[in-house]
């Protein structure tokens, strides 16, 4: 990524903005070496990874039409731009719209393993959906 490309970025999608991602149940994981909830770098492995700003909606908002039990995960914007990610927003324009569509975003880059595991580690749950499914970690995922 440039460093055009970064002040770019920087002016779209600040770098303390959270951006939102669902989690269904056994994408979770409990990392034991940070004592928390997170998702697991399966999350975050498409190359154009679709995430909402909460700047612009409430966290479970982007659960609205979505089983029951799923979670929601929050990444910082930094966390992306550290690992040289692209974040573009992209409003998503549905017939019928849904509540969340214009809060759509897309973290495009590669995302190497190593990449995944550091995005992932930096993700938070915020909503609590089913936690009966969830795995464990030891940090490495």
């Amino acid at each position: 990524m440039t460093s055009e490309t970064s002040a770019a970025n920087a002016q779209a999608v600040p770098a303390d903005e959270a951006l939102l991602l669902r989690v269904t149940p056994d994408q979770v994981v409990f990392d034991k070496n940070q004592q928390r909830y997170r998702a697991s770098g399966q999350v975050v492995d498409d190359e154009e990874l679709s995430v909402y700003l909460s700047s612009l909606l409430r966290r479970e908002g982007i659960l609205f039409g979505h089983p029951d039990g799923w979670s929601v995960a929050a990444l910082p914007a930094g966390a992306a731009y550290d690992q040289q990610q692209e974040i573009r927003p992209d409003p998503v324009f549905e017939d019928p719209p849904r509540p969340y569509d214009f809060a759509h975003a897309l973290v495009v880059g590669k995302k190497s393993t190593k990449r995944r595991r550091r995005l992932a580690k930096a993700t938070a749950l915020t909503v609590h959906g089913d936690l009966s499914q969830c795995g464990y970690s030891g940090g490495d995922d």
